[in-house]
């Protein structure tokens, strides 16, 4: 399936495909202040401002942040209801603090009964990549369970019934900027969706699950080192046999063909990215917990692939190059569970 494409940013993946198109015709969402006597200015530096990490059911209440909307989309979700498996869909998006890009949550608008009957073409419509909102009044979202939000800041916003007043000034598209690290997952303990930046080292043959749903090994390094030689069995770590090596991440990649011969556009694109020193966001990976361990892999949902852009890429170069890492001149060695330089 071909990749999308936004300006200089390029989605790769939404769990196989690119996401879906915006709509184009503007219609206001009920709760966004819409008309432009009501928009509200930036909040300048002079202001003193609440990081959107400490947005909880009490600050709620008082606080209020600017934040950017990414990655807007339509998901997927089966059910079961009086025995019988059913299908819905919800809005989607994450909101980034304008303040710091590594600070994001999620969001999301539901259908309820007394929701109108486009108010999906009104969320797409008003929630646009790249747009500003002032966020107050913030309703929260409290049955959405933390360990499968993907977002750094684990809480959900319930636009419909939140406060949003567009900015009057937008600026640039803000793209969230992950933080959990390679040398981070070997501290989970509890089943856990997180979002990382990293390099893909290399890319396992393609396995048939059923019908044109097939599953792919990626390895991903960030530059970040072992502390000590243990790691748990059977994890998405590759365990370390001695302090300060590279940490290197097995991730399971479960996406649908087009056809059950040829790969999705973003499965070549990683393929071709294989040792070199193109980094890559992955949105929506999570930790499972088996019986003798944890793996990681893609959340079932949805899940974004897109090149890595911020100011944090170029320590995440700096730290390879100061471990000894030439990505475009890696050599490999088989080795079980996974791959290891030569």
């Amino acid at each position: 399936m071909p990749a999308g494409t936004d300006g200089s940013k390029r989605v790769l993946a939404q769990d196989g495909g690119a996401l879906p198109p915006t709509e184009t015709t503007e219609v206001p969402n009920n709760a966004v202040e819409s008309r432009a006597s009501s928009e509200a200015a930036p909040v300048t530096n002079e202001v003193e401002v609440t990081p959107l990490h400490f947005l909880n059911e009490t600050t709620r209440k008082f606080a209020s942040w600017d934040v950017s909307v990414a990655q807007p989309r339509l998901e997927d979700y089966t059910y079961m209801w009086d025995g019988k498996q059913r299908a819905g869909k919800y809005f989607r998006c994450l909101l980034v603090f304008v303040n710091d890009n590594a600070q994001y949550c999620c969001a999301e608008i539901r259908k309820t009964r007394t929701s109108p009957a486009d108010v999906f073409e009104k969320a797409m419509a008003t929630y646009k990549e790249g747009i500003r909102f002032r966020m107050a009044k913030v309703e929260l979202n409290v049955k959405a369970k933390p360990e499968y939000n993907n977002a750094s800041c684990k809480v959900t916003v319930d636009l419909a019934t939140t406060s949003m007043t567009k900015l009057l000034s937008t600026g640039a598209d803000i793209t969230p900027q992950p933080t959990i690290t390679c040398v981070d997952c070997l501290n989970f303990h509890k089943v856990q969706a997180f979002d990382m930046t990293a390099l893909v080292e290399d890319v396992s043959e393609k396995r048939h699950l059923k019908d044109k749903r097939y599953v792919r090994d990626i390895y991903l390094i960030d530059g970040t080192l072992s502390t000590t030689p243990k790691a748990k069995p059977d994890s998405g770590v590759l365990p370390p046999t001695e302090e300060s090596e590279l940490i290197r991440l097995k991730v399971q990649i479960f996406y649908n063909t087009v056809d059950s011969e040829d790969d999705p556009e973003f499965v070549k694109t990683l393929l071709d990215a294989k040792n070199t020193p193109q980094p890559f966001h992955f949105y929506g990976l999570t930790a499972q917990f088996k019986d003798k361990g944890y793996q990681i892999e893609t959340m079932r949902n949805s899940y974004l692939i897109t090149p890595a852009t911020g100011p944090r890429i170029p320590s995440l170069l700096d730290r390879l190059s100061m471990g000894g890492v030439t990505p475009l001149i890696f050599r490999h060695r088989a080795v079980p569970g996974g791959i290891k330089p030569a």
